[in-house]
């Protein structure tokens, strides 16, 4: 019985070991494909540093505002300072972050459209599905 249990979850434990190594594979397999094409680089460097700029910005606006908003936090919660503090820091982090990505979003939501469909296009897919399904649109 033991020797038809490991017969039995060795054919589960390939498969799931071949779909890691592949899903590796792939990565690499698009990283290499974008540092091949130096016009790629442009659509993912840019908002990379305007990202960082903004967050360093944000974290500069945020820093002003933990003290008073802390306060509010033990004056009108009646919060302790060592609950309100690591709370205060939590919030305008998360608050940072949220902004951060709006602001990314907004401003860059296409490059990620034109990164993912750039393989796609030079492969032959998207021409394909057209070919199959008629005009492919972007979702964004």
């Amino acid at each position: 019985l033991l020797h038809r249990q490991k017969t039995v979850f060795a054919a589960v434990t390939d498969a799931v070991m071949s779909d890691t190594v592949s899903a590796w594979t792939h990565n690499v397999q698009g990283l290499g494909f974008f540092l091949s094409r130096p016009r790629m680089w442009k659509m993912l460097i840019c908002p990379v540093i305007i990202n960082i700029i903004s967050t360093v910005a944000s974290l500069i606006f945020a820093v002003g505002i933990l003290k008073p908003y802390v306060h509010f936090l033990e004056q009108s919660w009646s919060w302790p300072s060592w609950v309100a503090w690591p709370g205060g820091i939590i919030f305008l982090l998360s608050a940072v972050a949220v902004a951060n990505m709006i602001l990314f979003l907004a401003l860059f939501g296409f490059a990620q459209s034109i990164l993912l469909r750039a393989p796609l296009e030079e492969y032959g897919v998207i021409a394909s599905i057209e070919a199959d399904l008629g005009e492919v649109r972007e979702a964004n």
